[in-house]
């Protein structure tokens, strides 16, 4: 078992404090591949609009888990707030991609783009998908116009503004019962956000025993599973980059598995969040599992799968997370995380509120990029200042770009006064201010 109490805040090369002269050429050209596409002209229509969806079906008759286990019958599984039209996920087939995302305009590709940074350094973004192909710049950006793609296709930004009392609003609007539907997972305690681990990641904690596949759709699944990445990312920060993953497998039956939900989080942590995940601790599985892992273990990523770990014993897993970060359901003192607060129905941003004072430092990062990109021997003086004026204007608009959650109401998460500060909320954890942490 590797040493779980390696530290995470001294980065190896191809990390954005510690770049070679090499990198750092593979870096500019793949912001040139971006601009390209930001400065394509296509007819003004996003790929999908927010209202009058087609509802897409797929059956549980087709998951290879399903005909395993002698699963016979056929259960309709409707989509009405999503869409996925783009099945390329892992961004290895370049031309079906580039016919693809001709039809994106460069305008909502540039916005999925800064969606996808969200406060975080934009150049930190790129690097991810970099060492994710292995420095491959053509690769990279196929794989990176991919996540654009899906972020669009998905509704990203809609989820992050929406959030849980918008989404509960809409869900039951598109379909009456989903709400309540959508409140269990947050209120079940299947999953939540906590930590840190050893190596100051965050964590997500999934308790497997509370998910039953026939309860909800994969489609609210999709959403609250994107919502809180999307809220984990706000616990990260430089010099840190990944998350810790905890499965929670006591009392597991196969009554709890959900292959199709396993392949969409996967697809995430491969596809769209590449180079996110710095370990996954699959803990006190029973013997019923190996069936399942088999099955599993093929269609992971080689890399993705050198980070999974198995944890038997509580011994095993205070290697990796200190018993009084660990919530009480795995032995451990931190209580608050799991217990949910609900929304007021009032915590939903205007989507259509504009920006003008972060828009302006946006666009001087970019312009500022172009002219670095494409200036040979120009080195990265001065753009970590940069992605800090950046960070800071992002910071600003907090409160109007993303609705309040869960872990904003417990005071996990706390954005006021332009300053991003997280308190773990556990025994012995204190406030720890991230802002300037580019």
């Amino acid at each position: 078992m590797p040493a779980a109490t390696e530290t995470v805040t001294d980065q190896p090369t191809g990390y954005i404090n510690n770049l070679t002269p090499e990198q750092v050429q593979k870096l500019k050209q793949l912001w040139g591949k971006l601009f390209e596409i930001y400065d394509q002209q296509v007819e003004e229509s996003p790929l999908s609009t927010p209202t009058g969806r087609s509802r897409q079906g797929s059956t549980d008759s087709k998951s290879s888990f399903g005909s395993f286990f002698g699963k016979k019958k056929k259960v309709e599984r409707e989509s009405v707030f999503l869409t996925s039209t783009f099945n390329d996920a892992s961004g290895t087939s370049p031309a079906p991609l580039e016919e693809a995302i001709k039809s994106v305009s460069g305008k909502h590709l540039k916005a999925a783009c800064w969606s996808a940074i969200g406060v975080d350094n934009p150049d930190a973004l790129l690097l991810r998908f970099l060492r994710a192909r292995k420095w491959d710049v053509d690769n990279a950006f196929t794989m990176l116009s991919a996540a654009l793609r899906w972020r669009i296709e998905e509704r990203v930004d809609e989820i992050i503004h929406l959030g849980e009392a918008g989404l509960r609003e809409e869900l039951e609007r598109l379909e009456p019962g989903q709400s309540k539907k959508w409140l269990d997972q947050f209120n079940s305690g299947k999953s939540f956000l906590g930590g840190p681990d050893k190596g100051g990641r965050p964590v997500c904690y999934i308790n497997v025993k509370l998910h039953n596949k026939d309860a909800q759709s994969l489609e609210i699944m999709k959403c609250f599973t994107i919502l809180t990445m999307e809220t984990g990312r706000l616990l990260v920060a430089q010099p840190v980059e990944t998350t810790c993953l905890v499965f929670n497998l006591a009392d597991f039956t196969l009554a709890n598995m959900d292959f199709d939900f396993v392949k969409f989080l996967v697809t995430c942590f491969e596809a769209y969040y590449p180079e996110s995940l710095g370990v996954c601790l699959i803990h006190r599985a029973p013997w019923v599992f190996s069936a399942v892992w088999s099955m599993i273990q093929p269609i992971l990523d080689p890399v993705v799968a050198s980070k999974i770990h198995f944890t038997k014993t509580d011994e095993e897993l205070l290697q990796y997370i200190n018993k009084e970060n660990l919530p009480e359901i795995l032995s451990g003192t931190a209580h608050h995380s799991g217990k949910y607060v609900a929304p007021p129905v009032t915590s939903v941003v205007d989507a259509a509120k504009e920006f003008p004072e972060f828009d302006a430092v946006k666009e001087k990062y970019e312009a500022a990029t172009r002219e670095w990109a494409s200036t040979p021997g120009a080195s990265m003086d001065g753009r970590k200042a940069m992605a800090l004026e950046y960070r800071l204007a992002r910071l600003k608009i907090e409160d109007g770009a993303r609705a309040k959650t869960h872990y904003h109401r417990v005071g996990m998460i706390n954005n006021e006064d332009g300053r991003l500060r997280i308190n773990y909320q556990n025994e012995t954890s204190v406030e720890e201010d991230l802002t300037e942490r580019v």
